[in-house]
């Protein structure tokens, strides 16, 4: 689909050129999945050589991506296509996590409710003034999906004298595939697959027929399994889990004394410290309200499972701080090269773990204990 993209992009007179990245990169730097591509299209600088269109005037850039965008969609159907540029797409991937200019979250439990209101707000959005397009974001939207669902029906599966090992063996070989060899390429190893061909794959009937050896013959795979089409929730994004948010306030507060307290301004080395900073703070308290829970699934009151946890999980959390601590030291006294950019970033994080350390297992678990015995349950 990209392949055929790029070539109807490069049909129109007022393109360069135009390449693509198409999936996810070997750094953790792209938030990327497999299926998504980034286009790239270079138009030409001068724009005298833009042609000229009937009504005697040339396009504009909004006009020409209007123009391959039909003609995409018309001829490649079944993307979402969505105008942007490099630089602004990555600083909105890094600020606001999504690629759009304004972004509307929903929150909630219920996955049904969650994607009736996306509906909805998505219907309204595109009716408020100055909104040029409203669509779900291809990484973090709540999506449902068609999914062929295979129950194995184990009264037949014994009628039939067969093993359940086999019938899922079956399955597995024919959808996910199965390892049967390797290739070996100078110091490279392939592996080799089993399975059925993709074209088979999406095809429910052929899977249906595929045959099960019995004794003394075959039957198809429908015979011992139920095979029911059914949409379901295929992507779910969290942001901000409510258990992760009582630690990052307490890790800011302390990173912001530790630079006023040396006399250093905010920078953008500073800043890059604070998000390392609630990384670590982040951990620490899922460490802690993890363990509470554990102890509340045991029988623990939430008075009890603070009390406890918070004495039994001291030493991992002080240990975590004070390694990531100590290994900040030497940045933050460094008089050298680079010096105003390694010391704004280690004093965040020191001043922050000293800080977030103590009220992590202070505040915390009182803040646990009270919410618990105020919800009546784990939190």
């Amino acid at each position: 689909m990209e392949r055929k993209s790029e070539s109807v992009i490069a049909r129109f007179p007022e393109v360069e050129r135009v390449f693509g990245r198409l999936g996810t990169p070997e750094s953790a730097t792209d938030p990327m999945g497999v299926h998504l591509a980034d286009t790239f299209v270079i138009l030409k600088k001068d724009r005298g050589v833009w042609p000229v269109m009937e009504n005697g005037r040339r396009r504009t850039k909004s006009e020409v991506y209007e123009a391959i965008k039909a003609a995409i969609e018309k001829e490649v159907p079944g993307q979402e296509v969505v105008e942007n540029q490099p630089i602004e797409m990555r600083f909105a991937e890094i600020l606001e996590g999504s690629r759009a200019d304004v972004t509307l979250r929903v929150y909630g439990p219920d996955l049904s409710v969650l994607i009736d209101l996306l509906d909805r707000s998505s219907a309204v959005l595109k009716k408020v003034p100055g909104t040029k397009d409203a669509e779900m974001d291809a990484l973090t939207a709540l999506r449902k999906s068609p999914v062929l669902r295979a129950q194995p029906d184990y009264g037949a599966i014994a009628r039939y004298g067969l093993d359940i090992r086999r019938v899922n063996g079956l399955l597995e070989a024919a959808m996910a595939g199965r390892e049967v060899g390797s290739f070996y390429e100078q110091q490279w190893r392939f592996p080799i697959l089993l399975r059925v061909k993709e074209s088979h794959r999406e095809d429910a009937d052929t899977i249906k027929s595929l045959p099960v050896g019995i004794d003394g013959g075959s039957i198809p795979l429908n015979k011992v399994v139920k095979f029911e089409s059914q949409d379901e929730v295929t992507t779910i994004a969290h942001h901000y889990g409510q258990r992760y948010a009582a630690c990052i306030p307490l890790a800011m507060t302390g990173g912001v004394f530790s630079l006023a307290l040396r006399g250093i301004p905010l920078s953008v080395s500073a800043s890059v410290g604070f998000i390392a900073l609630m990384g670590i703070a982040i951990l620490n308290g899922m460490v802690l309200v993890t363990f509470f829970n554990q102890l509340r699934e045991k029988g623990r009151t939430p008075e009890q499972a603070a009390k406890e946890g918070s004495l039994t999980r001291l030493r991992p959390v002080a240990m975590m701080a004070l390694v990531a601590g100590l290994g900040f030291v030497p940045m933050a006294l460094n008089t050298g090269i680079g010096a105003e950019v390694q010391r704004p970033l280690a004093t965040v994080v020191i001043g922050g773990l000293v800080a977030s350390t103590l009220l992590t297992l202070i505040v915390l678990p009182v803040l646990y204990a009270w919410i618990g015995r105020w919800k009546g349950n784990p939190s």
